[in-house]
């Protein structure tokens, strides 16, 4: 015997008269699957749209014809109410790299007012969506008369918190610190960075080392001398200086800097220049020499440029610029987060905000943004938004899509050990920059299977040779792009293996289930051209019930006494045998042995006698009219067992005469022989 060739085939697009092998998909429901032999010996899996059983979408949906990636959306979500946390004053977020938590370090209140007043810090700390994790007591900058006012914080890979830090002016001369903290807030590192005169409390970590930090010095404050001050790095933990940057290349003065940020191999230098635009100057990490001078225009934000105050943050691959310029309130002035292409200057995206703004760029491409929401003044109590843009550069609003997302097929069994996956294929379409793969994994094991991993034997040509023998199969079609514009789409995708010649296996059995006496089809492979025996759990069917027998297929007929179980086929002439996953399900067919009408109080009362209704009520019906048919009407049955039936008859003209109906719980229906009469309109 020619060997058979299984296709299992995914499709998406339901096309009336398509060839056996579509997946057929509404709203990310996908059906379990049913195999069939076709009319050129090949067997093909169909799944329909009914459920989720066997088709697994990660970052991927579908839109009725197709499956693409996933968008990237912004996240917003508030702060708790203001009974269980609120913030005055300055603030500043960051978030981790690692579990994407956002924290929140602001002034939570004052215990004292006065020249002196004894200031009270705390960070809010959040999941990325938006839950309420704890709040973190910054005590360190509890202090009274020298207290410490915290700046810019920044969370590193390990979740350890760095704050800049400067106390007011004492005998003309500003203190300034970056201090490193453990999760919980308990001081690790206290870093003095007065000997280097930096420009304000802000700092900037290195991607690659959370404990080397960016900031901004002076120098001697004297440019007509050519000393422009610098960029310098430091190990705050080792206490060394590990880059420097002269400024002299960027021809501008340190102190009409605003703000620090890095990406991965950049520092870069914002500046305001009076004349409706934001500068940033770029230099390569340990190197001299600006690489990038671009002027981002900021006048559409509606701020009063000599009056703002700025700050910039880059994206860890340096492609991004994110830019906040906070207006003045009083004047009607918004705060604008602009975001612009590093290379071109170029603005591709634009908030407004009627209060303050506060950004965070984090190293997962997205960008934390915290806005005050309401127009009370500085020194009360500010209610605040979070929103967590990702991927900005889609001005959609429905965003980005995600770089990566599949399709899993979990398990696919072929029936047999050591089955010849023999090629994968796919149909969908692949923009520029966009691409799919499909990954496949076999095993004789369902639970090798389910450990198997779907990085390895990955194909990147859309019909390919896999070459994986087992019994078990499963595959991943992966859709990727590096355009956040621009995603793959899939159709249609299909895995095929062969059935060696001889090997016995059952692929299918029509129906799954019926009622004794009904006519079942084995279809299958290796049952031989003489008729062998069949089974039904540890009955053997009578060979007088074997209506057909080839090596492809078996036809029985139910016999009578048959109970559920998994079907048996034994070749004849061997001692193999092959048995069904699956127990075949014996419906039954009432039966009505006997009708009785009574009147009883003005109503018509009958009680049917027989077998096989079912414990469980189903329809009863007076030719084809029910009595039956909501729930107002179901209490007119007064008694429903698998033996007896007692319902109360309409006294109405549509009832009057006619053979009784009854449909069991399995959809089985049985005619009574004799007819129910009216009692009341039988007897006038």
């Amino acid at each position: 015997m020619k060997n058979k060739l299984l296709v299992i085939t995914l499709g998406i697009l339901v096309i009336a008269g398509l060839i056996a092998g579509a997946l057929y998909i509404r709203n990310n429901k996908f059906g379990a699957s049913t195999l069939v032999l076709n009319s050129d010996n090949s067997m093909t899996r169909t799944w329909s749209a009914k459920d989720s059983s066997e088709l697994t979408l990660v970052n991927t949906v579908n839109d009725g014809s197709k499956i693409s990636l996933s968008r990237e959306k912004d996240v917003s979500f508030k702060f708790p109410t203001q009974e269980s946390f609120q913030i005055y004053g300055y603030h500043s977020i960051s978030a981790s790299s690692v579990s994407g938590d956002i924290y929140v370090l602001g002034q939570a209140g004052a215990e004292a007012y006065g020249p002196n007043p004894k200031l009270v810090y705390e960070i809010a700390q959040f999941k990325s969506d938006g839950t309420f994790i704890r709040k973190i007591d910054m005590s360190f900058f509890h202090s009274g008369k020298d207290y410490n006012l915290p700046g810019k914080m920044r969370i590193g890979a390990d979740d350890s918190i760095y704050i800049a830090a400067s106390s007011p002016t004492v005998g003309g001369t500003q203190k300034n610190y970056i201090y490193k903290f453990d999760s919980s807030g308990n001081l690790m590192v206290s870093f003095d960075l007065n000997q280097y005169i930096p420009v304000g409390p802000d700092f900037a970590l290195d991607s690659k080392n959370q404990d080397v930090v960016y900031i901004l010095t002076r120098g001697n404050n004297n440019p007509s001398a050519g000393n422009y001050g610098s960029i310098r790095a430091f190990d705050i933990v080792k206490d060394v200086a590990v880059d420097s940057i002269d400024l002299k290349s960027g021809t501008i003065t340190p102190q009409q800097y605003t703000s620090i940020a890095v990406s991965d191999d950049k520092v870069y230098l914002g500046e305001k220049t009076y004349d409706n635009y934001f500068r940033v100057v770029a230099w390569k990490k340990h190197s001299q020499g600006a690489v990038s001078d671009v002027k981002l225009a900021i006048a559409d934000c509606k701020g009063n440029i000599s009056q703002s105050s700025y700050s910039l943050e880059a994206s860890s691959d340096g492609k991004d610029l994110f830019v906040v310029n906070t207006g003045d309130r009083s004047r009607g002035q918004n705060s604008c987060l602009k975001m612009y292409d590093a290379g071109s200057g170029i603005s591709y995206r634009k908030l407004l905000y009627p209060n303050k703004l506060v950004i965070s760029a984090s190293p997962n491409k997205k960008l934390y943004v915290l806005a005050e929401t309401n127009d009370k003044y500085f020194n009360l109590s500010y209610y605040h938004n979070i929103t967590v843009i990702n991927n900005t550069r889609n001005n959609s609003a429905a965003g980005s899509y995600l770089e990566n997302g599949s399709v899993d097929v979990v398990s696919v069994d072929s029936g047999q050990s050591q089955s010849d996956w023999t090629n994968v294929s796919w149909k969908g379409d692949t923009p520029t920059n966009t691409a799919v793969k499909a990954c496949l994994f076999a095993s004789d094991s369902p639970e090798e299977l389910a450990k198997g991993d779907l990085t390895t034997n990955c194909f990147d040509s859309n019909t390919v040779a896999t070459n994986l023998k087992g019994r078990y199969a499963k595959i991943r079609l992966v859709l990727s792009t590096t355009n956040a514009q621009a995603t793959p789409s899939l159709t249609e995708f299909s895995l095929s293996y062969k059935m060696p010649k001889d090997d016995l296996a059952i692929v299918s059995v029509t129906p799954a289930s019926g009622p004794v006496y009904s006519r079942i089809t084995i279809k299958g492979n290796g049952f031989g051209a003489d008729i062998g025996s069949v089974k039904l759990g540890d009955v053997v069917i009578p060979s007088s019930n074997i209506t057909k027998w080839t090596d492809a297929a078996v036809g029985v007929y139910l016999p009578f006494g048959a109970k559920d179980g998994k079907l048996t086929v034994n070749p004849a002439g061997t001692d193999k045998y092959v048995t069904t996953s699956e127990d075949f399900k014996v419906t039954t067919v009432p039966v009505i042995s006997e009708l009785s009408t009574v009147v009883k109080d003005g109503k018509n009362i009958l009680t049917v006698r027989g077998k096989n209704f079912g414990d469980t009520i189903g329809s009863i019906r007076i030719e084809w009219t029910p009595i039956n048919t909501n729930a107002k009407t179901a209490k007119l049955i007064q008694k429903w067992s698998d033996q007896e039936i007692i319902v109360e008859v309409p006294n109405k003209p549509n009832y009057d005469a006619g053979k009784v109906l009854i449909i069991n719980k399995d959809n089985k229906l049985s005619f009574s022989e004799d007819q129910y009469i009216n009692p009341q309109k039988s007897t006038k």
